[in-house]
């Protein structure tokens, strides 16, 4: 089993950005691992003018702001078994086709936090993962999760997501690898 932090390959795909700045707070501060559909609202998005989105390809896994994954409706289609069990699909509004942020509320307590390589604020909260470690037992059978120490920031995926993602041929999905079972069996 492998696990990688989702990620978009902005550098070779679309980007949006918030068509209302003011919008950001909603987008930032709300996606952190709790329900958040009786409460959403659409937020409008639009291409990136300062990326030279407009040149680049179309993407099924733009980025919007680091923190909250977005899926067109095509990757939907594709992933609906995987993401639904996981979090919520919430409609975004963009001229440029039908998107959805996701926000996961699968939230995990799997990293091993004695056996990872961490930064910590002053407080003593993970600041940062510099090296995961995860306690097998705790992600065996997960697609889509967060954990509670960077509920906030990051989103990782297994092997299974990474699979469906390829076998659909869905573009715009950047995995960063940051754990593997096989590493600790070793």
């Amino acid at each position: 089993m492998q696990i990688y932090e989702l990620s978009s390959d902005f550098n070779r795909y679309e980007s949006f950005v918030l068509s209302d700045e003011r919008d950001a707070g909603a987008m930032i501060d709300g996606f952190r691992g709790e329900t958040m559909v009786d409460v959403w609202k659409p937020v409008s998005i639009e291409l990136s003018a300062e990326d030279n989105s407009h040149e680049m390809p179309s993407s099924d896994f733009p980025l919007l702001h680091a923190v909250v994954p977005v899926f067109s409706r095509r990757a939907v289609e594709a992933l609906r078994d995987l993401l639904e069990p996981n979090g919520e699909l919430l409609p975004l509004a963009s001229g440029e086709g039908e998107y959805f942020a996701f926000n996961i509320t699968r939230i995990v307590d799997a990293l091993d936090e004695a056996n990872s390589k961490v930064k910590r604020f002053s407080s003593g909260r993970v600041m940062i993962v510099e090296q995961h470690e995860f306690l097998i037992e705790r992600v065996v059978g997960l697609t889509v999760f967060k954990i509670p120490q960077l509920a906030r920031s990051h989103e990782f995926v297994t092997d299974a997501f990474v699979e469906r993602v390829n076998q659909r041929r869905l573009t715009g999905f950047d995995f960063v690898p940051v754990w593997s079972s096989i590493a600790v069996a070793a």
